[in-house]
């Protein structure tokens, strides 16, 4: 490739995979749950990028919704076959 790569953006964009990345992996899906560290943190990365984080999962948005309560962010569930845009 030649040239220079594209900019970075001004404001970017974060898509959080759930299980994994921000939850780690368990044998049971339901034994898995979120940090008091992990609930105060995401709240701030919104401002930070300027509404442009969402949360993605194999999960259904409801279980998201249930393991983050009562934040709600945008997000994708089982694979991409549920979508919530920005509330």
């Amino acid at each position: 490739m030649h040239g220079n790569p594209p900019p970075w953006p001004a404001r970017p964009a974060l898509f959080l995979d759930f299980d994994g990345t921000l939850l780690e992996i368990a044998e049971e899906p339901g034994l898995v749950a979120p940090s008091d560290r992990l609930r105060a943190l995401l709240p701030e990365l919104g401002p930070a990028c300027g509404g442009a984080v969402a949360v993605i999962s194999g999960r259904p948005i409801a279980e998201i919704d249930r393991l983050l309560a009562p934040h709600r962010f945008p997000a994708a569930g089982i694979h991409g076959l549920e979508r919530r845009d920005a509330l």
